[in-house]
């Protein structure tokens, strides 16, 4: 049965403001906002958000559910008097506004805003106003239909870091319900136990003109890989390990993670978010979505490739399991999040599943075991737009036709091209140069004939954002599911 519509909500809205202020110890009182990389140097003051860019770094909503929302702000300076008001109007008539917000810092504070009871399938306009300033940014979102409904979501991975490459502002004008980033939101290869450089990191992605301007229009899901983890194939050996934990649950506006308070585990860092990994899960309409780090639980990919080694770790392994259950029980399709390659040979020390190829066959028995028929799997890491239609991702240790499981990579924003992992039955379009930019947009079609439809569009754009070329397009149909949140998901 389809999830019944939820009963009208109330009118007026909780909004809880909590905010994460200060310096962290970093050793420096203030910072240039400038980063070093592997790749390109990048200064974010020259390239900040429209309105009010002395008070407003960058700002970014995610996390969001039929009557909630989160919204992620650097303020800079004295923010004392900061306010953010939500409404149903450009105009901010009658809106939401929540109490003052009381930061300290000299170098800016990230604010975190919890926003409850709102409408379901309402559009709202949000902003971060300071008392008799009117130039300030204006950011937008809708919640979800409380009810299986048509949508549509970008998805890509893989940029310089600080990025403004037009990519951006191709898939800002696709207005998609949400953006799902699969990873290497930057190339910025820091793998350190200080903080403040993850935080520089994400103040010069977030406040990169073209990229503020994306994550104004659309709420965000985003998980990390390895270049904005660590370094290049990194694991849970990273020095930058729980530094990127904290960072991460700092800055971005994320769904609830699992709560793993009362694990035992061994952390450096007395912040009790350094022990914990990022997965997490949510559902839009009738469609829901695990995403899964790959990152800071896996073993070295130098391991031998036993039935020991593992890239998701034990704990999350098991939840990876209940949530396809769930899935397949409630919804009509499961997208899972993969962040590296699913389809390739098995190879020792390769940093996709073909180095991990127990673990995946294990978990292509448990999908045959369940019956489990609705996943789709998507990728980044490979700078390519690549599909296969699940002719060639059954890796089940049954001699039988198991599961056909569609694997989509969408990549990469602004770097150069590579394939990885195949074959593909759709085939291999890497990103031919960095002036040139790809990224994927998924449809999800609610049809009375058919079920769900979900369509698959990967796209490449030029440098001036002029032309795009659609580079494959492919759709499935999926019988329908009950839709029910998990118990505490949200």
């Amino acid at each position: 049965m389809r999830r019944t519509i939820l009963a009208f909500v109330l009118l007026s809205a909780l909004v809880l403001l909590v905010v994460r202020a200060g310096l962290f110890s970093d050793g420096r009182e203030s910072r240039s906002h400038e980063l070093k990389s592997g790749y390109k140097t990048v200064n974010a003051k020259s390239d900040v958000i429209a309105g009010a860019p002395d008070r407003v770094l960058w700002m970014w909503s995610g996390g969001v559910t039929p009557t909630s929302i989160t919204i992620k702000a650097k303020v800079l300076g004295d923010a004392s008097r900061a306010v953010l008001l939500v409404s149903e109007t450009a105009e901010f008539r009658n809106p939401i506004r929540s109490s003052v917000a009381e930061i300290t810092g000299t170098s800016g504070s990230i604010a975190s805003m919890s926003i409850a009871g709102l409408v379901p399938g309402r559009r709202y306009f949000y902003q971060i106003t300071f008392e008799g300033d009117d130039d300030v940014p204006v950011g937008e979102f809708s919640t979800p239909e409380a009810s299986p409904f048509s949508f549509k979501f970008a998805l890509s991975g893989d940029a310089v870091t600080g990025s403004s490459h037009q990519v951006f502002r191709a898939i800002a004008e696709e207005k998609p319900f949400f953006y799902l980033i699969l990873g290497d939101l930057f190339y910025a290869n820091i793998n350190t136990s200080n903080i403040g450089s993850y935080l520089d990191a994400y103040d010069l992605t977030l406040s990169s003109a073209a990229q503020s301007r994306l994550y104004r229009t659309a709420p965000v899901a985003y998980m990390w890989d390895d270049h904005d983890y660590a370094d290049n194939n990194s694991d849970k050996l990273a020095k930058g390990r729980e530094s990127a934990r904290i960072a991460y649950q700092l800055a971005v506006p994320h769904y609830p993670l699992p709560d793993q308070s009362s694990v035992e585990q061994s952390c450096e860092n007395d912040d009790r978010r350094a022990c914990n990994a990022i997965y997490q899960s949510f559902f839009v309409g009738n469609a829901y979505f695990i995403l899964t780090d790959l990152r800071s639980e896996r073993d070295s990919r130098h391991l031998s490739d036993t039935a020991a080694k593992t890239m998701l770790g034990e704990r999350q392994k098991e939840w990876f399991k209940q949530q396809l259950l769930h899935g397949s029980s409630n919804y009509a399709v499961t997208f899972w999040v993969s962040t590296v390659p699913y389809i390739e040979e098995k190879e020792q020390g390769s940093d996709g599943w073909g180095g991990y190829s127990n673990e995946r066959r294990e978990i292509a028995d448990y999908l045959r075991k369940h019956s489990i028929d609705n996943l789709i799997i998507l990728a980044a890491d490979a700078h390519m737009i690549a599909l296969d239609d699940g002719s060639h991702s059954d890796y089940s240790s049954s001699d039988e036709i198991g599961q056909k499981i569609p694997v989509f990579h969408a990549a990469a924003l602004n770097k150069r091209g590579s394939t990885k992992g195949g074959p593909y039955s759709h085939g291999t379009f890497p990103n031919p140069e960095p002036n040139t930019g790809q990224y994927g947009l998924v449809h999800v079609v609610e049809s009375e004939d058919e079920g769900t439809c979900v369509s698959f569009d990967g796209k490449r754009v030029n440098s001036s954002a002029d032309k795009i070329q659609t580079l494959l397009t492919w759709q499935r149909c999926f019988t329908d599911g009950s839709a029910k949140p998990l118990s505490g998901n949200y």
